[in-house]
């Protein structure tokens, strides 16, 4: 397979259980298209290399397996998997399908995200004419056809990414080495920041262990809290992105001019907002929100909320500061939005609702603070009074439910 490399990463980190899982899948005659999905450096590649490498996998599929990158490649789609089981001449989907016909084929395509609008319906079409053969595709974007068993990757567990940095950082070698009970615990939860400042972004994970082998992991915290323009790769010679502003680049480049303007105009809020919100500020459609969500760029979680990853929000406020007119009138638009907002908990707070809008307040708490900002440095005083007794609520509440835990806790009732 053209997508393995002597420096592609050897250790699988985290993954060992979803790549059961797809292995299941791939054996499982329900699924014959498995669409691999998720943003730049999430790993896809990594895990499409150990399922190519699984013995089971081979087994199963007799007549063989067609695994291939995308990236880069240009030219006939068709031709290239004919050119792989070794019959370059076909060039036309119907005589691939004629080829393949009964066999039960595997077909991997890596970074298949360039492809889609060109050849999705013919991948669709090719698996209803071969009824054995199956597909697994890596991709940043969903294809949103029929037949796609759609699998998003997200990030490593806060364990799993920690580790993951320890064994990038020290040398197996070294990591026997007693450390002092004291520092053991300092470096571990100096990691784990850093891993939960990423939400376990793998390529993030491997960039940051790089730059803590020259500094101490609290200046690699300290300059990844100012965003993901530190991220870079020290090994030119990996098969990966040597910045994460390369990686994002390459994500940027795939948004057409009014995705681009829509995904940095998000950068207005903080790293979690409402459809509500989208659309009273930004005056957006939720259907082009759901493309941003299809494309990896976006995440939508069961609270209803979408959610920007903490260095992709970065990448896209510096593209934001370069439209000096364009920020300065959403930032006025999202402090008004959000001092409406502000007297609208006041005035429901007292109801028998009063919970849900608590809940509401928490949710909104980065972007009231945004606000606060704003209307300090206008000096916008009531809007500062406002939003000022807003997030005095949210405070009150929570120290109310700290003080319950402790009034629930073991060592109250014995008396400690």
């Amino acid at each position: 397979m053209d997508i393995l490399s002597d420096t592609y990463p050897e250790k699988l980190w985290g993954r060992h259980q979803l790549v059961e899982q797809i292995i299941w899948q791939l054996q499982d005659n329900d699924c014959r298209l498995l669409n691999l999905c998720g943003p730049v450096g999430m790993g896809k590649t990594r895990i499409a290399v150990e399922l190519v490498a699984d013995e089971r996998l081979k087994q199963h599929f007799a007549a063989g397996m067609v695994a291939m990158t995308l990236k880069g490649k240009q030219g006939n789609l068709c031709q290239l998997i004919a050119e792989k089981l070794e019959h370059p001449h076909l060039n036309t989907w119907p005589q691939l399908a004629d080829l393949i016909a009964s066999q039960n084929y595997l077909i991997v395509l890596d970074a298949f995200e360039d492809r889609i609008d060109e050849d999705a319906e013919n991948l669709e079409q090719l698996l209803d004419s071969c009824p054995k053969l199956v597909i697994l595709i890596t991709s940043q974007e969903v294809l949103n056809v029929d037949s796609e068993y759609c699998l998003r990757l997200e990030g490593l567990s806060l364990p799993q990414g920690a580790e993951m940095f320890k064994s990038l950082l020290i040398p197996a070698q070294d990591q026997a080495k007693p450390l002092k009970e004291e520092a053991a615990e300092l470096s571990q939860l100096e990691m784990e920041s850093i891993v939960h400042l990423l939400e376990g972004w793998p390529l993030g994970i491997v960039m940051a262990a790089e730059q803590a082998r020259d500094y101490r992991l609290s200046e690699v915290y300290s300059q990844l809290s100012q965003g993901f323009a530190w991220l870079e790769r020290k090994n030119p010679a990996s098969p990966q992105h040597q910045s994460a502003r390369s990686a994002f680049e390459s994500m940027w480049q795939r948004l057409s001019w009014h995705e681009q303007r829509l995904f940095r105009q998000l950068a207005i809020f903080g790293h979690s907002f409402s459809y509500e919100g989208a659309e009273s500020i930004l005056d957006i459609p939720v259907i082009a929100l759901d493309r941003l969500v299809d494309m990896s760029l976006l995440r939508f979680a069961q609270d209803e909320r979408y959610y920007l990853h903490p260095m992709i929000h970065s990448f896209i406020a510096e593209k934001l500061r370069l439209r000096v007119e364009e920020k300065r009138q959403l930032e006025r638009i999202h402090a008004e939005y959000y001092y409406a907002f502000a007297d609208l908990i006041e005035d429901n707070l007292s109801n028998e609702d009063s919970k849900n809008w608590l809940d509401e307040l928490l949710n909104e708490r980065e972007n009231l603070l945004i606000a606060l900002e704003w209307a300090k440095f206008h000096k916008h005083w009531p809007m500062v009074k406002s939003l000022k007794a807003c997030l005095q609520r949210l405070r009150q509440r929570q120290a109310n439910q700290t003080n319950l835990i402790d009034l629930l806790s073991p060592a109250t009732f014995l008396g400690s």
